[in-house]
């Protein structure tokens, strides 16, 4: 009878208390279950290329430190992306401005050239038995042309090794109606060849400034 006693109460002990460590258990396995479901989808969205996404680590168990884990590695992983999109937007925006450079450099090449060639072709169709009269003048100009084209050569070199924007200025004083006159000089006789174009200076003399002689040479040109 007391073997029988005790198996009932035994029965009536497991029937109080197995209820309620079965809901425990499960509350408990649904809350760990959603949290790998969790981890689940944030891991299927950073294979699909959000880097930001981030989940809440919580508890102090495995699973949390797997959620920390796993953020860091977001965060890492977020910011890498962002420098080598940085990286390639300067790389692009560097390779833009070097082909804007070579175009207007070029540009500025085809105007000493062109100057020459007109220069040459004048001597060569005035050249009868004798020099014409005006070849050492146009020889000086020539002269100063092929050392022109030659600067900007010395230029196009020096950025293909530098930055950009590196461009060196060489500023000191310089007669603005002496340099305007020399660039009207060169280019009035080709003007008025060509075209029937008549250029002239008229700046007072002995007006100063400050600047790079040459950089405003190829201003005053590129105006013209």
């Amino acid at each position: 009878g007391r073997n029988l006693l005790m198996v009932v109460f035994t029965v009536i002990g497991l029937a109080l208390l197995l209820p309620p460590a079965l809901i425990f258990s499960y509350f408990v396995a649904r809350g760990l279950t959603k949290r790998l479901e969790h981890l689940a989808v944030a891991t299927h969205q950073v294979q699909a290329g959000d880097y930001s996404v981030r989940i809440d680590a919580t508890g102090h168990d495995e699973i949390a430190q797997l959620q920390s884990d796993f953020n860091a590695m977001t965060a890492a992983l977020d910011r890498a992306v962002r420098d080598l999109q940085a990286e390639r937007d300067r790389v692009a925006a560097l390779l833009d401005e070097r082909r804007t450079l070579i175009a207007s450099v070029s540009h500025e090449l085809r105007t000493p050239v062109s100057t020459l060639r007109g220069y040459l072709e004048s001597a060569l169709t005035n050249w009868n038995a004798t020099p014409p009269e005006t070849l050492r003048h146009d020889l000086t100009i020539m002269d100063r042309e092929a050392n022109r084209l030659q600067t900007l050569i010395d230029d196009l070199f020096t950025l293909a090794r530098a930055e950009v924007g590196q461009l060196t200025l060489v500023c000191q004083p310089i007669d603005l109606g002496a340099l305007a006159a020399r660039v009207v000089e060169t280019v009035a006789p080709l003007a008025w060849q060509t075209r029937r174009v008549q250029v002239a200076a008229e700046v007072q003399s002995d007006v100063r400034a400050t600047a790079d002689e040459g950089r405003l040479d190829q201003v005053l040109r590129n105006l013209i």
